[in-house]
């Protein structure tokens, strides 16, 4: 559940280069106004939904894998992030603190977890196309949070944590039947790939495995979302305004 060789020298070096090309986004549009600065935000849900595209007709014409249809928990990105950025200033006010809190959540533990949930992707990225499908996706969902953050593009609000939760419990509600009609393992709904839960799979049965699998995700989205809102409240409150003041005081 670690990282891999191929991880450790991956994720950082990627990491690194969303983190300086967004600086250098923020830098460059600091002057303009938010629905210039939301353009790449825009793109990247323009992205997203382009290689989702290309990705099921990849699969309607070849494996026609099940698997691979748009049930997983970051499937709902392709919902979220398009609302948030495509479909005008009222929805994006609504959507794009939820986009923000659940893409950081997902990054979290992406960088927390990488092996559960991109498998070998960084091993084999240009070799599987549905890994390199899954290290792009999930790259660009890192990149959005980011450029969320760099662009100063919405107000944190606790309120939005409690939606995230929400979303997640939805999701369980619909994924779990479709993963047992299908016999697919979205998001781990069958089996885990943490052995600690898997154990407890075994040893308590199914449904208490989904039910306390369910709760993890509602719980773990709502901590990284309260975590990141929280962080981003002090730092406007205590650290940008304090160097306002100082700045004023100083002249």
């Amino acid at each position: 559940m670690g990282y891999s060789e191929y991880d450790v020298k991956v994720l950082p070096t990627v990491l690194a280069a969303i983190i300086l090309v967004s600086v250098i986004l923020a830098v460059a549009l600091r002057r303009r106004n938010e629905r210039i600065r939301a353009i790449p935000t825009a793109l990247i849900a323009v992205t997203m939904l382009f290689i989702e595209i290309v990705k099921q007709r990849w699969n309607f014409l070849g494996d026609q894998d099940p698997y691979i249809l748009p049930f997983h928990y970051c499937s709902i990105f392709l919902l979220i992030i398009p609302l948030a950025e495509l479909c005008g200033q009222r929805l994006s006010g609504i959507f794009r603190p939820i986009a923000a809190c659940m893409a950081f959540s997902v990054s979290a533990g992406m960088y927390l977890f990488p092996q559960g949930i991109l498998g070998n992707a960084c091993e084999t990225f240009g070799v599987s196309f549905y890994r390199t499908h899954s290290f792009i996706f999930h790259h660009l969902l890192v990149l959005y949070f980011v450029l969320v953050v760099a662009m100063r593009l919405y107000e944190p609000r606790f309120r939005s944590v409690f939606i995230v939760g929400g979303i997640g419990l939805t999701y369980g509600i619909i994924a779990t039947p479709i993963a047992h009609a299908l016999n697919e393992n979205y998001c781990n709904l069958l089996e885990s790939v943490i052995p600690p839960m898997e154990e407890l799979r075994i040893s308590y049965g199914q449904v208490s495995y989904t039910v306390i699998l369910v709760v993890c995700l509602i719980l773990g989205t709502m901590l990284g979302s309260a975590l990141y809102v929280a962080s981003s409240k002090f730092f406007m409150r205590f650290v940008f305004t304090r160097g306002k003041n100082q700045k004023y005081k100083g002249n």
